[in-house]
């Protein structure tokens, strides 16, 4: 269980540090920023955060780290370590055209093009975009939420490239809605789990309104995380069958609603 996500933190891990070194390979010149979002594990509630029903999840010390830098125009101009994502490059706009589904691009696209109304409906006259080089060590596809971290990663490298602060609990809102750019109708407890995590405590989040309560993790316990080597996937058939039962747990909460 970690801290909240950070910018800049005075102290940069290892693998920051040679992120910030390939990072000024590719775009040499000027201060390198570091963004970071941890994925997460949920002890209770699943599938029932956008059901309006309380979760309880906590943070979990594997991140999605992001070098950038910020830019004079509206370009985002991305890289990964990982070369099974290839570069890509957009401007910040109100309405960004997605990718093709499943590519990893629309995580980032999914929180400019929100960030980028919030900045233009406060009377923000220009937006400023950034280049980057993200790395990770959260396992694809293993139900951490590494996509979320991809989203609330690359805010964070958004805000700060137009230094701007948003208050937490708005930004987790914000970014729970703004993920359904990539086709998936979540709930907004990965990307509240990832902005709040603190060392040594669980989250209960409740929704509607988003509510966060950290609790303290007892003494004298751990918590063992196990890849089952299953990917979860979210495209395609998978994503259809998430969205499908996204919609049949709100029909069947609103008949229990009615009934009861």
């Amino acid at each position: 269980m970690m801290e909240k996500p950070e910018l800049n933190r005075p102290e940069l891990t290892e693998q920051e540090i040679v992120l910030k070194e390939k990072f000024a390979a590719f775009v040499p010149g000027g201060e390198v920023r570091i963004a970071r979002a941890p994925g997460r594990v949920n002890l209770i509630g699943e599938h029932t955060d956008y059901n309006g029903l309380p979760v309880l999840p906590f943070s979990i010390p594997r991140y999605v780290r992001i070098a950038f830098r910020p830019r004079e125009d509206e370009k985002i101009v991305l890289r990964h370590v990982n070369e099974k994502f290839p570069p890509a490059e957009y401007e910040a706009a109100r309405e960004i055209p997605p990718d093709p589904p499943g590519s990893w691009v629309n995580y980032t696209k999914a929180a400019v093009q929100d960030l980028s109304r919030y900045l233009l409906e406060a009377g923000r006259e220009r937006l400023h975009g950034f280049d980057a080089l993200y790395d990770g060590d959260i396992p694809l596809a293993g139900g951490l939420s590494s996509s979320s971290a991809v989203v609330v990663a690359s805010a964070l490298a958004f805000l700060s490239s137009n230094e701007t602060e948003v208050d937490r609990l708005e930004l987790a809102s914000r970014l729970a809605a703004a993920e359904h750019y990539v086709g998936t109708r979540g709930g907004g407890m990965d990307q509240a789990a990832s902005i709040f995590g603190e060392k040594g405590k669980v989250l209960r989040i409740d929704f509607f309104p988003l509510k966060v309560t950290p609790v303290r993790f007892p003494d004298g316990f751990g918590i063992v995380a196990c890849h089952s080597l299953v990917a979860a996937a979210k495209t395609e058939g998978a994503r259809d069958d998430f969205n499908s039962r996204v919609s049949a747990c709100r029909v069947g909460a609103a008949l229990l609603r009615r009934h009861f």
